[in-house]
């Protein structure tokens, strides 16, 4: 597949070098909007790393998630379906957000969406600024009309856009074509089980997973990791007799 797709076909398999970015591949990633003045496109690519999220939980995204930032945690709206018969809903005044369609490419304003509770590890500042940016809108990602942000009460941005924006500032990054915008959720999870003082469970629970082998494939080696370990399965020569 080419750079024109905004996702890989279906079945295709992704180099390891497109399955997740390191730190300071993600950090090039966000300087692009950031240093162009694009808030909205530099918030969005934040959000999907710092918090982990989706696609469609980042389009998600309501001012009132953003609650209980001041004590180190978010509301986050999960996009499993299954999360919504087997997990317990936060009591909270925020309204629920419906599932994603996939055949509409929308929310399903019908049918309310579990919000989960989770820890933020980094960028606290970063988010909080994001939240004055949004101001009182609905959504914090709006979608863009002609002139700018959309008003108060529009639909929010589309999952298509969000690769769209994606794939632009990946590009003018240098990064490879396979990436996408799940690529950042791989990242960030990845960095987390890479420090030696994170537990796998933490790792879980920050991702929203109800079973840690799932957590399992979304974890990946660094390109030096291999370095490191390099001879740890040498053998010692027996003593000459």
């Amino acid at each position: 597949w080419t750079r024109r797709r905004l996702m890989p076909p279906r079945g295709s398999i992704k180099p390891q070098s497109a399955k997740f970015l390191s730190r300071e591949q993600v950090s090039h990633l966000l300087a692009g909007p950031r240093d162009l003045g694009e808030m909205r496109d530099y918030y969005l690519l934040s959000a999907l790393y710092y918090l982990a999220l989706r696609d469609v939980e980042a389009v998600s995204l309501r001012p009132c998630h953003f609650i209980h930032l001041t004590r180190g945690s978010m509301l986050i709206p999960t996009a499993k379906r299954r999360r919504h018969s087997c997990t317990k809903k936060c009591q909270d005044p925020c309204p629920l957000v419906g599932h994603y369609d996939p055949r509409k490419h929308r929310v399903d304003e019908r049918a309310d969406r579990p919000l989960l509770e989770i820890g933020v590890i980094g960028g606290e500042q970063l988010l909080a600024d994001m939240l004055v940016w949004a101001g009182e809108r609905t959504w914090i990602f709006p979608a863009q009309r002609a002139g700018g942000l959309a008003r108060e009460g529009d639909e929010h941005l589309s999952v298509r856009s969000v690769q769209r924006i994606y794939r632009r500032w990946a590009d003018v990054a240098g990064l490879d074509a396979a990436t996408t915008p799940h690529t950042l959720r791989h990242s960030a999870l990845s960095a987390l089980i890479d420090h030696a003082d994170v537990r796998p469970q933490v790792v879980r629970d920050f991702a929203r997973h109800s079973n840690i082998s799932v957590t399992d494939t979304y974890i990946h080696s660094k390109t030096d990791a291999w370095s490191r370990v390099a001879g740890a399965l040498d053998l010692v020569p027996p003593p000459k007799k």
